[in-house]
């Protein structure tokens, strides 16, 4: 039973939710999120000015993984609930952002293997836990689908979101590596992380499991900017 004395509130408008709500969500925010279009780049994700037609970017230069979708888009209160979520220990929002996710499986295609982006050993002891684990292991208990731990992080790396567009690929260049080879060769593997900004991080883990053998990689991610999103370009 809930306590009466600290009722559950919506994690994105603080509105005190009923007793009863299975869910960390008010109605009027579920309905209003700022859900990213259908109408988008088929390969990465982002909403192009030729609706569905495949992106610059991903016509130049193809990504390593097959596909990509974000849910949300990372702005107003959805990014305050995601940085509540990362460093505020907000652990429980994991239950709402899972959810989100599995709705959004069935649109990448069928799946052997779930895994997330994984944390250095030093921001998971400041954390305590990987945030896009916890989500991934909601949306597999939700989905029925089987979650395995398959890249860990050999390099920690800065902030991605402390540096510019342009280095982002080099800070994450080098910093995975696959667990176990044997596991994931031939899999068809569904990647899931918190936030897509560049791409970078989600391009660095798909090629590392590609060429540990994997068949195909998938990207699924909570929440990813918006294309106006003011960013440092150095």
């Amino acid at each position: 039973m809930r306590n009466i004395f600290f009722p559950c509130k919506c994690i994105f408008c603080g509105r005190i939710l009923s007793l009863t709500t299975e869910l960390n969500c008010c109605g009027d925010c579920a309905r209003s999120l700022p859900y990213v279009p259908n109408e988008r780049c088929p390969i990465c994700g982002r909403v192009t000015s030729t609706g569905a037609n495949i992106c610059f970017e991903c016509a130049n230069h193809p990504p390593p993984f097959g596909k990509h979708i974000s849910a949300l888009y990372y702005k107003g209160s959805v990014r305050s609930a995601i940085l509540m979520y990362k460093f505020f220990d907000r652990e429980y929002f994991k239950n709402m952002f899972g959810n989100i996710l599995s709705g959004y499986v069935t649109r990448l295609g069928n799946f052997d293997i779930v895994t997330a982006v994984p944390v250095s050993g030093k921001r998971f002891a400041q954390r305590g836990y990987n945030q896009s684990e916890l989500m991934a292991r909601r949306l597999c208990r939700i989905a029925e689908m089987p979650y395995q731990e398959c890249l860990k992080k050999i390099r920690d790396t800065k902030p991605q979101s402390r540096i510019g567009f342009r280095k982002r690929t080099k800070n994450v260049k080098g910093a995975f590596a696959v667990i176990n080879r044997g596991e994931v060769a031939g899999k068809n593997i569904l990647l899931i992380d918190d936030v897509y900004t560049t791409g970078a991080t989600m391009r660095e883990c798909s090629k590392v499991l590609k060429r540990a053998g994997a068949a195909a990689v998938y990207g699924l991610t909570l929440a990813m900017t918006p294309s106006d999103w003011k960013m440092i370009k150095k």
